[in-house]
Protein backbone atom coordinates (compact mmCIF):
# COMPACT_ATOMS: atom_id res chain seq x y z
CA UNK A 1 0.00 0.00 0.00
CA UNK A 2 1.30 3.44 -0.87
CA UNK A 3 1.41 5.80 2.09
CA UNK A 4 0.99 9.55 2.04
CA UNK A 5 4.68 9.83 3.02
CA UNK A 6 5.69 7.79 -0.06
CA UNK A 7 3.64 10.09 -2.29
CA UNK A 8 5.23 13.20 -0.74
CA UNK A 9 8.71 11.75 -1.22
CA UNK A 10 7.93 11.06 -4.89
CA UNK A 11 6.65 14.59 -5.35
CA UNK A 12 9.73 16.03 -3.65
CA UNK A 13 12.05 13.96 -5.83
CA UNK A 14 10.14 14.85 -8.99
CA UNK A 15 10.02 18.53 -8.10
CA UNK A 16 13.74 18.57 -7.38
CA UNK A 17 14.51 16.77 -10.64
CA UNK A 18 12.26 19.15 -12.57
CA UNK A 19 13.89 22.16 -10.91
CA UNK A 20 17.36 20.87 -11.77
CA UNK A 21 16.36 20.24 -15.37
CA UNK A 22 14.82 23.69 -15.66
CA UNK A 23 17.86 25.34 -14.10
CA UNK A 24 20.26 23.49 -16.36
CA UNK A 25 18.25 24.12 -19.49
CA UNK A 26 17.96 27.82 -18.65
CA UNK A 27 21.70 27.99 -17.87
CA UNK A 28 20.86 29.21 -14.36
CA UNK A 29 23.20 28.96 -11.41
CA UNK A 30 22.63 25.52 -9.75
CA UNK A 31 23.45 27.10 -6.36
CA UNK A 32 20.22 29.13 -6.55
CA UNK A 33 18.15 25.96 -5.89
CA UNK A 34 20.03 25.20 -2.64
CA UNK A 35 17.38 26.84 -0.44
CA UNK A 36 14.49 24.89 -1.98
CA UNK A 37 15.19 21.49 -0.41
CA UNK A 38 12.05 19.87 0.99
CA UNK A 39 12.51 18.05 4.27
CA UNK A 40 9.81 15.70 5.47
CA UNK A 41 9.05 15.36 9.16
CA UNK A 42 9.80 12.01 10.78
CA UNK A 43 6.84 9.62 11.06
CA UNK A 44 5.07 9.55 14.41
CA UNK A 45 5.59 6.56 16.68
CA UNK A 46 2.81 4.21 17.80
CA UNK A 47 3.12 5.75 21.28
CA UNK A 48 2.62 9.28 19.93
CA UNK A 49 -0.32 8.07 17.85
CA UNK A 50 -1.91 6.63 21.00
CA UNK A 51 -1.40 9.92 22.85
CA UNK A 52 -3.02 11.85 19.99
CA UNK A 53 -6.01 9.51 19.97
CA UNK A 54 -6.40 9.84 23.76
CA UNK A 55 -6.30 13.65 23.45
CA UNK A 56 -8.93 13.56 20.70
CA UNK A 57 -11.13 11.29 22.81
CA UNK A 58 -10.82 13.63 25.81
CA UNK A 59 -11.78 16.64 23.67
CA UNK A 60 -14.75 14.70 22.26
CA UNK A 61 -15.96 13.84 25.79
CA UNK A 62 -15.63 17.50 26.85
CA UNK A 63 -17.77 18.55 23.89
CA UNK A 64 -20.31 15.76 24.36
CA UNK A 65 -19.51 14.07 21.06
CA UNK A 66 -20.10 10.34 20.75
CA UNK A 67 -18.36 9.99 17.38
CA UNK A 68 -16.91 11.75 14.38
CA UNK A 69 -16.61 10.99 10.68
CA UNK A 70 -13.19 11.40 9.09
CA UNK A 71 -12.96 11.23 5.32
CA UNK A 72 -9.91 10.85 3.13
CA UNK A 73 -8.26 14.16 2.33
CA UNK A 74 -4.99 15.94 1.75
CA UNK A 75 -4.01 16.14 5.40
Amino acid sequence: MTSRRDVLKSIAIGTTALGMTTSLSANADPQSDAGRKITLPPPISNEERGVRIAQAQALMREQGLAGIVIEAGTS
